[in-house]
């Protein structure tokens, strides 16, 4: 398929100002005329120099527009659309029934949309050369892993959207170039939990939504570092208890959405209460999914759900919950960590 480009809209910032310059040039520089000739004699076409030097920049200033034009067409996947505007370069893939991401994208790609097609992994080295790339889409594919270096030099990303895909993992680091990242969309995945460091370098981060997974739990300090988050979306998964500090840190937060087991969690209920809310989706699951902050004090009295879980500990770890009403593992085996899933090992001298 050719891809469907304008023409007089491909013209690269430099190539534009370039153009500019010349035609002032030649609107600024008319061929001279002797008062007391005629302007033309029987047909013959003047050619003085100055004439010569209009048609030269005329000539010029197509050459450009053709190079700036072939450039883009060039580099433009054969399976989608390019065009441009004041940002870049806007490449459309949408439904191409990809199953592999295009290689030759122009490296001023502001704008991919990959959504709607087969794609099941994203190929290292794809997004390599794109560091002007801003917004990128691929919703709507069948994704299952995100590797650590898979955005790594996307450093002006400001918009990623993954939602609807069958991601299970999220390597260690996969984010973590992104410093500029203001919307992610995890929702829609195969996710059973989000590692506590995932979102650590995206300070920015104002819109995160991880609605539609199958997340248990969220383990502490996750969104320690995203004091700018606005929106929180989890809804849809299968959360059964949520500490109380766990957004302590995202004291911008207008927005909330999630639903859990809320029998006996006062502590969460306290702080829920707490907060002002532009608007808040805490629904109890347990409980006919109403608010979790319409609930009063009393309605907690004769509460019988054990916080602890089944499983919450793992590997033969108990569960009991402290007066902050945060979970704790005592662990057996020789394992530690949060709930009992890392082997100890003994350094000998």
């Amino acid at each position: 398929m050719s891809p469907s480009v304008n023409h007089t809209d491909i013209i690269s910032p430099s190539a534009t100002n370039a153009i500019a310059i010349l035609e002032n040039k030649t609107q600024h520089r008319k061929p001279k005329t002797n008062q007391h000739e005629p302007h033309h004699k029987l047909g013959v076409i003047s050619c003085a120099p100055e004439g010569m030097k209009m048609i030269y920049y005329n000539v010029a200033a197509c050459i450009l527009i053709i190079a700036a034009s072939t450039e883009i067409v060039l580099s433009c996947p054969s399976e989608c659309s390019c065009s441009t505007n004041s940002n870049g370069v806007n490449v459309n893939c949408k439904n191409r029934g990809l199953t592999a991401i295009p290689r030759n994208f122009p490296n001023s790609s502001y704008y991919i949309d990959l959504e709607d097609n087969q794609i099941t992994t994203i190929q290292q080295g794809a997004f390599e050369a794109l560091t002007a790339l801003q917004r990128l889409y691929m919703r709507g594919n069948n994704l299952t892993f995100i590797k650590n270096d898979t955005f790594e030099h996307n450093i002006n990303l400001q918009y990623l959207d993954l939602h609807n895909n069958q991601i299970t993992t999220i390597q260690p680091g996969a984010f973590q170039n992104l410093a500029a990242l203001l919307t992610l969309y995890l929702s829609g995945n195969n996710l059973t939990f989000v590692k506590y460091d995932t979102f650590e370098h995206n300070i920015k981060l104002e819109h995160l939504y991880l609605y539609n997974n199958q997340i248990t739990t969220i383990q502490q300090r996750i969104f320690q570092n995203l004091s700018a988050l606005l929106e929180i979306s989890m809804g849809g998964n299968n959360l059964t208890f949520v500490k109380n500090n766990t957004f302590e840190h995202n004291n911008n937060l207008i927005y909330i959405d999630l639903d859990l087991v809320c029998d006996c969690n006062v502590p969460f209920w306290s702080w829920v209460k707490s907060q002002s809310f532009h608007e808040d989706f805490v629904t109890c699951l347990d409980r006919g999914n109403v608010k979790l902050s319409s609930l009063q004090e009393s309605d907690f009295d004769n509460c019988t759900y054990d916080s602890c879980y089944p499983d919450y500990c793992s590997n033969g770890g108990s569960c009991s919950q402290n007066s902050y009403g945060d979970l704790v593992c005592s662990c057996v085996g020789g394992l530690t960590g949060t709930t009992c899933t890392v082997l100890q090992t003994t350094v000998l001298k």
